[in-house]
């Protein structure tokens, strides 16, 4: 059976590949006298930094000053701190940080989404407990 056909040309790896797809937001932010850009990480950071949540030596109360070091950028799209600065941003408003971190979290997908995918990935391993379970009662 064909496919039906969209209002849309079909893309090219080339197209996909030059397209701007990272979202971003422009959040004022008086405390420090303007704004700033909050942009959304790609994939391949995107899914570094969630796997890292869960590692067991992580700090986690750095996490939330970690994501917003990766998500603000300039114009250009250029991070204005690298992992080296993120302590330098830390010593800023904690709750300026926290307003961008959620507008961070947003743009990413974490937060509620994030909860939710956790959650269904600890059913489907529940699940998958259980059928082991059941797989290794059974005779030979």
């Amino acid at each position: 059976m064909a496919k039906k056909k969209t209002s849309g040309r079909l893309l090219s790896a080339a197209d996909i590949d030059t397209a701007h797809d990272l979202d971003f937001e422009i959040v004022d932010v008086p405390e420090w006298g303007g704004e700033v850009k909050v942009q959304s990480l790609p994939a391949d950071i995107a899914l570094r930094f969630s796997e890292e949540v869960n590692l067991p030596d992580i700090d986690k109360k750095q996490l939330f000053i970690r994501l917003l070091a990766m998500s603000l950028v300039d114009d250009a799209g250029t991070r204005l701190y690298t992992d080296e600065q993120v302590e330098k941003l830390a010593r800023k408003n904690l709750k300026v940080l926290m307003r961008l971190s959620k507008t961070a979290m947003a743009l990413n997908g974490f937060g509620d989404a994030a909860r939710a995918l956790a959650e269904a990935k600890n059913a489907s391993s529940e699940t998958a407990a259980a059928d082991v379970s059941l797989t290794d009662s059974r005779p030979n």
